[in-house]
């Protein structure tokens, strides 16, 4: 398993028995526009997650779902509110899918 890190601003918060969920929206240069179209002809928009060398890189949707236990949902919210950027770190399995419900490891206020 590898430690990947993303930023960007919260863009949607939910709740559920399992945990706090969130999408993120991403912010260069961690934003990645794919050569794929989406059906209204504007590029489909992917999430960069990189590890803190650098050295290896990760593409997901933008569409994928970030969530953590621990995290306080008044918290995110405000966060949400105060357009607040938030910098992610995430470990996933090598040679794996990124799941479409990726677990937080940590999360830090920028």
């Amino acid at each position: 398993m590898s430690e990947y890190h993303t930023e960007g601003f919260v863009k949607t918060v939910s709740k559920d028995e399992e945990g706090v969920s969130f999408k993120l929206e991403p912010v260069a240069p961690y934003l990645f526009e794919a050569t794929e179209k989406k059906e209204d002809g504007l590029a489909k928009r992917k999430i960069l997650l990189v590890t803190d060398d650098e050295s290896s890189a990760r593409i997901c949707a933008e569409s994928v779902e970030f969530k953590m236990q621990s995290v306080d949902f008044a918290s995110l919210l405000v966060i949400k509110a105060n357009h607040m950027k938030v910098k992610l770190f995430v470990e996933l399995e090598d040679g794996k899918s990124i799941p479409n419900l990726c677990e937080i490891k940590t999360i830090e206020i920028k």
